[in-house]
């Protein structure tokens, strides 16, 4: 039987057997020492994040979320003052993180509404490790079948989970961006799921087909086959936190790193590194990439909904520079190092310009930090994600390279969250394609390289638009280079007829 899903969440073919994730049962068997219970129930879900941060560093961002919530301590305080009204601990935990996720749910910001799920999750992880529960899964690999999927669940289950159909979920879901990281098909369907039954889940046809045949199963071989399509002339870039994403990006046969998030391994430390630490990282960056291509290090970028707690900012871009000088030349001295010691082509990049002002500034602070040290200077680019820097493009002098960051772009001209962009793609899409080829002629003129990198960027039918006004280097994650294959060959094949 075939079912038409919802939404897709995350793309691809899989098919395999359903699990059904089973849900918490609370046990109030023993309710003596129940204040002794809920610190050691903190404690080891704080640890287990921990464990987890350092298996996977790019995860760090949302594992942090979790530990500032399950640390809280208006949280604890809460629920301990139902502890002293008699109150079982696990009724005490869930009561209270049902109130901390009913003011999420309540609120006015997208962001916040989709941070209810990573609540319910924190919740989970508690109440576990109130009773010491251990979530049983099956041995082989599966299609999970949930209510709700838990970030943290995938993460453990990464490696056994084939896809994934929810009857809730959002695109910029915690969960969602997870499995598009992980290349896991993603879909919300209504329809009930029998434990075992067999499933294909084929996002290109936005279909669930029950009990399968043979012949439909055999699609899925071909499901996994991630691979650039030749390209001559574009540039397929991929966005990057680890050495492990720069591999799979080699892998997949894109031509470069548009993006690698330095800020990512910041999130994984209560303390600034040195350079010598991020010289190491950086490197092991570097060298998985191949010889003839390149990667583009943006500087820490930290502020709004990325916080780090020894950052001091008070607003995204240089503002994070001149308060943190000693982070910014650590970083900037690291790279410029690794450049000077290898061939390998590396460029780097400011993010958050308002002004061309901003720019030059930081740009002489890189060429004399070069002078001081010895060392030679890469190519040096920008982001382009505010409205300001795009009113005056014409105006900045000394750049190599241009990235237009869409997703913050968005927000600082339509005020549109980044959580909620694709969704509202309709509101605005027109507009800012209109609103781009004065950057192009400005990047053709100057002999300056122009990229696009954001969400948007990996939607078929915009990428087209990126194409058609001559931008024709994109930059996303790696797990999606079949969309980019898609949007090139689509357009392609139009421009040929």
């Amino acid at each position: 039987m075939k079912i038409q899903v919802d939404s897709i969440l995350s793309q691809g073919i899989t098919y395999g057997k359903i699990h059904i994730m089973d849900k918490m049962e609370e046990d109030d068997t023993d309710s003596s020492n129940d204040y002794i219970k809920l610190d050691n129930a903190i404690e080891k879900s704080l640890a287990e994040i921990e464990e987890m941060k350092k298996k996977s560093p790019e995860l760090s961002s949302y594992l942090l979320v979790q530990e500032y919530m399950i640390s809280d301590p208006e949280l604890k305080k809460r629920i301990v003052l139902m502890l002293d009204e008699g109150i079982s601990v696990f009724h005490a935990v869930s009561a209270v993180m049902k109130e901390f996720i009913k003011g999420l749910a309540e609120s006015n910001s997208g962001y916040l509404k989709e941070r209810t799920n990573d609540m319910e999750d924190a919740a989970r992880r508690i109440i576990m490790n109130l009773s010491d529960t251990k979530v049983i899964t099956p041995e082989e690999p599966f299609i999970l079948y949930t209510d709700k999927p838990y970030p943290s669940y995938l993460i453990h289950n990464k490696e056994k989970i084939l896809g994934i159909i929810s009857k809730t979920g959002g695109y910029t879901s915690h969960t969602a961006i997870l499995a598009r990281n992980y290349d896991i098909p993603f879909v919300i369907s209504k329809e009930e799921f029998k434990e075992g039954e067999e499933v294909l889940i084929d996002t290109r046809k936005e279909i669930i087909i029950t009990n399968p045949s043979a012949l439909q199963k055999n699609i899925k071989k071909d499901s996994k086959h991630k691979k650039a399509v030749l390209h001559a002339g574009y540039k397929f870039l991929a966005n990057a936190a680890s050495s492990s994403d720069v591999k799979k990006a080699m892998d997949y046969g894109f031509d470069g790193i548009g993006l690698y998030r330095t800020e990512m391994i910041f999130m994984n430390s209560n303390r600034p590194f040195t350079a010598i630490e991020q010289y190491k990282i950086y490197s092991e960056a570097v060298e998985a990439l191949d010889d003839s291509k390149y990667i583009v290090f943006r500087t820490f970028d930290v502020g709004g909904d990325k916080q780090i707690s020894y950052v001091h900012t008070n607003k995204k871009g240089i503002d994070n520079y001149k308060q943190n000088p000693y982070i910014f030349e650590n970083q900037v001295m690291a790279i410029l190092k690794i450049y000077t010691d290898t061939k390998k082509d590396i460029r780097i990049m400011f993010p958050m310009i308002f002004a061309p002002e901003e720019f030059d500034y930081l740009r002489g602070w890189v060429f004399d930090l070069a002078s001081r040290f010895g060392y030679k200077v890469p190519p040096l680019g920008m982001m382009l994600e505010t409205e300001s820097a795009l009113e005056k493009i014409k105006e900045f002098r000394g750049i190599k390279f241009i990235s237009i960051g869409t997703n913050d772009l968005v927000k600082d001209i339509y005020k549109i969250d980044r959580e909620t962009a694709v969704d509202r793609l309709d509101e605005y899409k027109d507009d800012l394609i209109k609103r781009l080829p004065p950057v192009v002629e400005f990047a053709e003129r100057k002999n300056i390289i122009l990229s696009v990198c954001g969400e948007i960027a990996s939607i078929p039918d915009i990428a087209e638009e990126f194409y058609k006004i001559g931008i024709k280097n994109l930059s996303v994650s790696p797990s999606l280079v079949n969309m980019l294959n898609q949007a090139y060959q689509d357009y392609t094949n139009k421009t040929m007829k």
